[in-house]
Parts: structure tokens; C-alpha cells; sequence
């Protein structure tokens, strides 16, 4: 049954029954890209008498949004009032305590039926974190809103707040996956810890990368519980053999050339001093996730201050090496 965007009160689940919670006035609410304003001409609930009432109500889950060919026959108003149209047996097939247990089961067994009128939810959350948390049901990308950090969070307590497990809805390719992957380079550590704490491999995978930008000693301890001891253990392992084998690599002193009349061995050796003093420097400067570049460039200042043309190319072939087997090393747990 289509649902009448015109006669409001022509079905039990139309928006003439929407719940009597009150509805912020459009002028005092800030903008969002995911609701609509409409304005209700034929407005007949009893907390509502007068005509013309303006509501928001969702661009995606809104007055025509149909799923499975079924129309919604479930109202949600979010905290700061703005109207999603959802459907029953989205809602339940995927939640193991039926929604927060707000759904019975023995509503989801009639909710379809005409003749019943749809349930009506009233929820603490925000209609930034709703809309999220209905994409992610639904299976929608939410990328287009752009939602900040800190939705995505309240989103993830949401999700499982009303049942919804985190590991199937948080794995490559799927919408709230990839609306993570593009704040983990600013949220590395916290993208971390949530991966951690929910046990999502992939997402933990990912974003312990972006952590090699800091070392693993100067994390600080707030994040550190929730990551837990195996995860923890994992991300020490990997900035610990990165910094290692970073070491290793300016630890060897390089291959002296044969004798020329123009560089003496004393010079040669000083250069083989040079380049172990300034690898120690790279290092002691150096975290997890230094670029090769900057190896590049600490060797071309001392290749530059060069006289022998020999010893250049050793240094020269010696860094190459270094960058090749650095840029390398892997940067994943």
C-alpha cells in the first residue's frame, strides 16, 4: 500500500499517526542534509488540532521509502525531532533483542497487516546518529552526509544498544566501514581502540597504520583498557620491530671503496663515521611511520658535503638500499 503524501489520514500507517512528541520549530534547528521540511495540510492528530503543521522527516527514510516493496509501518522521532519511516522486519531480522526490546515479536509477526497501525518510537538519540544507524540496517552509504567523528561513535553505541552486531555491519565495503576509513587518519589511536574492544579485524588492521605516525610509548593511558592486552600487545609488536629493524638497517657500516690517490683511508673512514652518526640521528628523530623521504634527505645533506666522488656512491647506493628495505618492513598488525 503506497503511502498519501496529500491525505495523511487515509491509512493507519501514515503519518497521521505519527508519534505526539513535540516538533522543534524549523527556524531554531540547524541545517542538516538528511531531512526534508514538510509542511502537513491535513494535520488531524489530537496533539496537534490546527492545519499547516511543519515537520522534518528523513530524505532517505521518508513518506515514500518502501523496502522489499513492504511501506513503512514504523515511526521514529529522534531526540531533536526529525521523522525516519522504517519497516518491521528490517529491524528485527537483524537485531538479537529486538530492537532494544521497544519491538515485540508479536507485533513483528502482524506488523505488516493494514489493519494494524504502525508502532510509534520515541528514541533518545539524535537524527544524525539515527540516520546513520538506518543506513547501516539498510545497508545505504551515509558518506554523502559527511557525519562528524563523534556521530559515528554514538552511532557504534547505538547499533549496539539495540541489538545490532558490530561485526557484521563494520567490515570492508559496507557504508559505516567505509565512513570510518575516511577519519582514520585524524582518529587513528580511538579507531584503533573501538576496533579493539569489538573485535573488528579489519578495521584494527587498518588503522593501526595510521598509528605509526606517534611511538607506542607516548600513547596515552585513557585508550589503553579499552584496546585490551592482546591488541595492545600487537600494535607494541609492530611499532617495536619497525623501530628495531630501523636500527639494524643504519647499523652497518658501509662497504669501503678501493684505495684512490684522491681519498685517503682515513678519509674513508671518517665517512663510514658520518654515516653511522647521521643513521643514529635519523633514528633517535625517527617514529614507526617515518617516510623514506626523510632518510633521503638527512643522507643527501651528508653525500653533498662529500669530496670523493667514491664515497658519494657508496652513500648514495647504501641509502637506496635503506629506503627500499624500510618502506618494506610491514606497517600492520
Amino acid at each position: 500500500m503506497d503511502v498519501d503524501e496529500q491525505n495523511p489520514t487515509s491509512s493507519p500507517q501514515t503519518v497521521a499517526h505519527w508519534p505526539a512528541c513535540p516538533v522543534t520549530d524549523p527556524k531554531e534547528r540547524p541545517g542538516d542534509q538528511f531531512y526534508e521540511e514538510i509542511t502537513l495540510p491535513h494535520w488531524n492528530h489530537e496533539s496537534y488540532p490546527h492545519t499547516g503543521v511543519t515537520v522534518h522527516v528523513s530524505n532517505t527514510f521518508g513518506l515514500s521509502f518502501k523496502a522489499d516493496n513492504v511501506p513503512p509501518n514504523i515511526i521514529i522521532l529522534s531526540l531533536d525531532s526529525t521523522f525516519f519511516l522504517a519497516h518491521c522486519h528490517k529491524l528485527l531480522t537483524s537485531s538479537n533483542n529486538n530492537f532494544g526490546c521497544l519491538i515485540s515479536p508479536t507485533y513483528g509477526a502482524v506488523c505488516n497487516n493494514v489493519d494494524v497501525d504502525a508502532l510509534e518510537l520515541c528514541l533518545p538519540e539524535s537524527a544524525s546518529v539515527l540516520n546513520l544507524l538506518l543506513c547501516t540496517v539498510y545497508g545505504f552509504t551515509c558518506e554523502q552526509y559527511l557525519p562528524p567523528f563523534e556521530s559515528l561513535l554514538d552511532a557504534l553505541e547505538a547499533l549496539k544498544k539495540y541489538g545490532f552486531s558490530l561485526p557484521r555491519y563494520l567490515l570492508p565495503g559496507l557504508p559505516l566501514y567505509n565512513a570510518f576509513l575516511d577519519h582514520v587518519p585524524l582518529h587513528p589511536l580511538e579507531t584503533y581502540a573501538i576496533a579493539a574492544e569489538n573485535d573488528l579485524e579489519d578495521l584494527a588492521v587498518v588503522s593501526s597504520s595510521y598509528t605509526l605516525d606517534s611511538t607506542v610509548h607516548s600513547i596515552p593511558d585513557g585508550p589503553i583498557p579499552r584496546i585490551g592486552f592482546i591488541y595492545f600487545q600487537r600494535l607494541y609488536k609492530l611499532h617495536d620491530t619497525r623501530m628495531k629493524t630501523l636500527r639494524g638497517l643504519f647499523n652497518v657500516e658501509l662497504l669501503p671503496h678501493t684505495a684512490k690517490p684522491y681519498c685517503s683511508p682515513w678519509n674513508r673512514h671518517v665517512t663510514s663515521k658520518a654515516f653511522l652518526f647521521a643513521g643514529m640521528q635519523i633514528y633517535y628523530n625517527a617514529t614507526p611511520g617515518m617516510p623514506g623521504l626523510d632518510i633521503v634527505r638527512t643522507m643527501a645533506d651528508l653525500s653533498s658535503a662529500l669530496s670523493c666522488p667514491d664515497c658519494k656512491q657508496s652513500v648514495d647506493t647504501r641509502t637506496a638500499q635503506i629506503v627500499r628495505d624500510w618502506v618494506s618492513l610491514k606497517r600492520t598488525v
